[in-house]
């Protein structure tokens, strides 16, 4: 590795001519306005925006994309690529940058990312920007130190919120072109030149008094400088105004404005030196315009100490990141798998092959159902596996074991080391090639089995993501897949493993050890004895799910959230009905949840609006980590709709309206007396108490009826 000493102007006219582009595998441009405005404000009040990482190689090496842009392009023959920056580097070029031109832009607006289609600019409305730019008094410069004779600039001085009010934008769309900012507006001129363009725009910006930020890297700049130019002369006549208005004082306030260049200015007004007078408004303005521009100059020569590593150190790229630039977006196994695969010219990423495997719907057999019910077809794209339109972390990683551990023969052979980075990163193009439809497969496979088993509906619902390794693993054979007994020999593993505690600690090793033991449990016809008996320990780990654990008595009053959502989920798989008084009530099943965008909350089944008292809210309730109100035992899901309906009146009010049925769908305890509930804390312990119980009997009930 080695460092490179550059500016953010070098770098953004590499990326103009492609000798700087981003590797495939690098996300898509997601900033918000938001972040966008927070980095354009830090970086014009010369603050530093974060490190940028390189990766030095020729052009083929990667499936590349140039910045700020969606297609794939070819980059110059020798050339760098971006491994960490994009987001910022492309904020940057697009905001100080015209994207668009006057002509084409239609091509040019479709290729850009959503994020990006703006225009930016500074507001000089705002008095925070009138003060940051010294418009007030046209001196950029000021002396801002008594104490010293150097002038500052006062923008340089000041902190990035100071100035966000006034960075604004327009967001432009391809068919509203009666903005001024729009690339297809209609212009008044009738010439073609670019220029009398320019002219025509200036005018509109300045009289709305703002600055537009898109021309700050053009060539000649001549949209922002003609803008600047009438800013000026609009402020120098007010300016001239005032001074003339203070005649009876002999014009001592144009000491104030123009002292700074000619000492003897309030004599030479009271002298009438017009020539000289207008010499010098003249000398304001250009200066003041003059060192905007060098200032905005300087910001974009500042410089840079890029890290580069050698197209041979690939793999130090995630540690190199890691230490880095702790803030940023990491650099993980899966990124560098995806260049690797890219390096021998393919037409798609591996990133681009996952994601389509994953979006296809594929139909689920017979085999999965549950309790007679009727399974559609499915898609993972439903199950929550993005996060910002980018396939989660979880996701990606649990494809890249699969992958390292279909590679292995012989299940004897199998140990931790498989799913280690080290491992991983030596999978060869042809070993990820041989077992990426079956690695694919069994992802999927797997999602699918932790919703329509499981009670699962996002894969950020899954508390312990490793327990989908061996699931995925084994339903990738067709055999287990469609046999309804191996199935339920796979659920009775995962119920009897989360409720013991299995996987507490060592998720990996027992990754691995559990996938080698149902293996040989489901495949082989092996006795599966471990595994059957921790359906003995469910509900019996202290500190962890036994009684007093849920109860809230243990030392620090807290639930493993992998307990209080594995509850949840039990119940929700058990194809519950919706809190709902009508006839029919809507069956809750993981499946239509993610199907149907249906919202689910998680309702205190005794509100916690019905127990509180005079100046006591449901939020300081909530906090109370002693109260058993928030015990797992207290909460189901069900949709936002009945919740909204329901949620601060009393069990006795609202279950004395729901059909016996739907509580004991959801295990609620019904035998109890609901009324007397709500002020008697003993009663909230029994009935917890019993819902514990029956809890505990109907998954002992359910374990028994899978092992049949």
């Amino acid at each position: 590795m080695d460092f490179i000493k550059t500016t953010i102007l070098d770098l953004i006219e590499r990326a103009n001519d492609k000798a700087l582009v981003l590797p495939n595998f690098q996300r898509n441009y997601v900033w918000t306005s938001d972040q966008q405005r927070l980095l354009i404000a830090s970086f014009i009040v010369n603050l530093p925006i974060g490190t940028f990482l390189t990766l030095e190689g020729r052009a083929g090496e990667f499936l590349s994309r140039q910045l700020c842009y969606k297609p794939v392009v070819t980059p110059s023959d020798s050339c760098y690529y971006l491994l960490d920056g994009q987001q910022r580097l492309s904020t940057v070029k697009s905001v100080f940058s015209d994207l668009f031109g006057y002509s084409g832009w239609e091509s040019k607006f479709d290729d850009l990312f959503y994020h990006l289609r703006k225009r930016w600019y500074l507001d000089l409305n705002e008095e925070n920007c009138k003060i940051a730019f010294g418009y007030n008094h046209l001196q950029f410069k000021q002396k801002l130190d008594p104490n010293s004779s150097n002038l500052t600039s006062y923008v340089s001085r000041m902190e990035p919120n100071e100035l966000l009010d006034s960075i604004k934008f327009v967001q432009l769309f391809k068919k509203k072109k009666d903005h001024p900012f729009h690339p297809g507006r209609k212009f008044t001129t009738s010439s073609p030149d670019q220029w009398q363009k320019e002219i025509e725009l200036s005018y509109l910006f300045s009289n709305d008094g703002l600055i537009p930020l898109y021309d700050f890297l053009s060539p000649n700049k001549n949209l922002v400088k003609t803008t600047l130019k009438q800013l000026a002369e609009r402020r120098i006549l007010e300016l001239q105004n005032i001074v003339d208005q203070d005649q009876v004082n002999g014009y001592i306030i144009s000491k104030e404005y123009l002292g700074h260049l000619d000492s003897e200015i309030s004599n030479k007004y009271q002298n009438q030196n017009t020539q000289e007078i207008n010499n010098l408004w003249q000398i304001l303005k250009d200066k003041w315009v003059d060192d905007v521009l060098e200032y905005f100059k300087d910001l974009f020569k500042s410089e840079l100490v890029v890290p580069n590593i050698k197209s041979n150190e690939l793999s130090r790229a995630t540690s190199v990141f890691e230490y880095m630039n702790k803030g940023g977006t990491p650099l993980d196994t899966f990124d560098i798998m995806v260049a690797k695969y890219a390096t021998v010219g393919a037409q798609e990423t591996l990133y681009d092959k996952l994601e389509t495997a994953l979006r296809d719907k594929f139909d689920i057999p017979k085999s999965l159902s549950k309790k007679g019910n009727v399974i559609p077809d499915f898609t993972s794209e439903e199950f929550g596996i993005y996060s910002e339109d980018v396939l989660s972390k979880q996701v990606k990683e649990l494809f890249l074991n699969i992958i390292s551990l279909n590679t292995v023969n012989d299940i004897d052979s199998i140990d931790l080391s498989y799913i280690k980075k080290e491992k991983i990163l030596k999978l060869s193009q042809t070993e990820i090639d041989f077992s990426l439809e079956n690695s694919s497969k069994a992802l999927k496979r797997g999602l699918a089995f932790l919703q329509f088993r499981c009670g699962i509906h996002a894969m950020s619902n899954l508390s312990y993501s490793l327990m989908l390794l061996p699931i995925s693993l084994l339903l990738q054979n067709d055999d287990v897949w469609k046999n309804e007994h191996h199935i339920d020999k796979i659920e009775f593993w995962y119920w009897t493993s989360l409720f013991s505690g299995r996987y507490r600690e060592k998720q990996n090793q027992r990754s691995i050890s559990d996938y080698k033991e149902l293996y040989t449990w489901i495949l082989n016809s092996g006795p599966g004895a471990d595994i059957i008996s921790r359906k003995e320990n469910i509900f019996k780990e202290s500190n962890y799910s036994d009684e007093n654990t849920l109860l809230l008595k243990n030392e620090d009053k807290v639930v493993a959230s992998a307990i209080h959502f594995g509850i949840l989920q039990y119940i929700l798989s058990l194809s519950v009905s919706d809190f709902d008084a009508s006839g029919q009530p809507k069956k809750l099943n993981c499946w239509d949840v993610s199907s149907e965008c249906i919202k689910l909350q998680d309702h205190h089944i005794i509100p916690l609006g019905s127990v509180s008292t005079l100046g006591e809210s449901t939020k300081l309730l909530r906090k109370d980590k002693g109260n058993i109100l928030n015990s797992p035992l207290n909460r189901t899901y069900i949709t936002q709709q009945s919740n909204q309906k329901i949620n601060n009146l009393s069990i006795d009010r609202y279950a004395t309206v729901l059909a016996p049925q739907i509580l004991e769908s959801h295990l609620v305890p019904t035998t109890i007396d609901l009324a007397a509930i709500t002020p008697s804390k003993q009663l909230q312990e029994d009935f917890m108490k019993q819902r514990f119980n029956l809890l505990k009997n109907s998954i002992s009930q359910e374990l028994t009826a899978l092992l049949r």
